[in-house]
């Protein structure tokens, strides 16, 4: 299972040691967070919507 969460304004993957890998910036803090069919991930946040690809 992935970890995928919002950390600020950042969409950040938590690693199982408790490591941060930050994967995109937004205006604001994303929510609304979700896992795509295709292995992506997309939120949303206060001013648009933007996507990041998030490995599997």
């Amino acid at each position: 299972m992935q970890h995928v969460n919002a950390h600020g304004s950042r969409l950040v993957h938590l690693g199982h040691s408790g490591k941060v890998k930050y994967l995109a910036d937004a205006d604001s803090a994303p929510f609304d967070i979700r896992a795509t069919a295709d292995g992506k991930v997309v939120f949303v946040d206060a001013l648009g919507t933007a996507t990041a690809t998030h490995p599997n």
